[in-house]
């Protein structure tokens, strides 16, 4: 019986043996199972700064600017800018609006507005120091809407009018 309990000690052994090189070998290429979960649970943002990496890279091509020259107008480093080329960034809103400012190129829409320059602009009059140019646009606002309530107290009126032209 003592041979038979040796005999299972050293096969023991051994299995142990196998069984850690296993682990250890399954810890070194995990690396592929740790980006596959994190692609999973990211929630769409990873497909979007794919996205935008290629339209970065398909700009910079198009208009022949080097990464490093990118990097410089971006004030960050090339290794930083190498990083969001990859595609594999999670993306600020600054980020983005560094990208688009060094590259003279809108990269992506925000709440659905089709010409956010035109929202700016809008916006500029709106708050700007010429109070004259914010006056008159509150005033033809103003004029528009008595406009188009007059019409229509004219067309439900029971009463008629004759015009005349002069």
């Amino acid at each position: 019986m003592k041979a038979f309990s040796v005999n299972k000690q050293t096969i023991m052994k051994v299995n142990k043996e196998k069984l850690d090189q296993l682990i250890k070998k399954s810890k070194k290429n995990t690396q592929w199972k740790d980006l596959a979960e994190k692609e999973l649970n990211s929630g769409g943002w990873i497909d979007r700064s794919f996205e935008i990496a290629l339209t970065v890279l398909e700009k910079l091509d198009e208009d022949g600017i080097t990464p490093s020259t990118l990097a410089k107008r971006m004030n960050c480093s090339r290794q930083y800018l190498n990083k969001l080329l990859k595609g594999r960034e999670n993306l600020t809103l600054e980020t983005i609006d560094k990208l688009e400012n060094a590259l003279n190129t809108r990269i992506i829409a925000v709440c659905g507005f089709v010409d956010s320059e035109w929202h700016r602009i809008d916006k500029k009059i709106r708050t700007s120091s010429f109070n004259q140019v914010s006056f008159k646009y509150e005033q033809v606002e103003k004029e528009m809407k008595y406009s188009e309530t007059r019409t229509h107290d004219l067309k439900t009126s029971n009463k008629s009018y004759d015009f005349k032209a002069a």
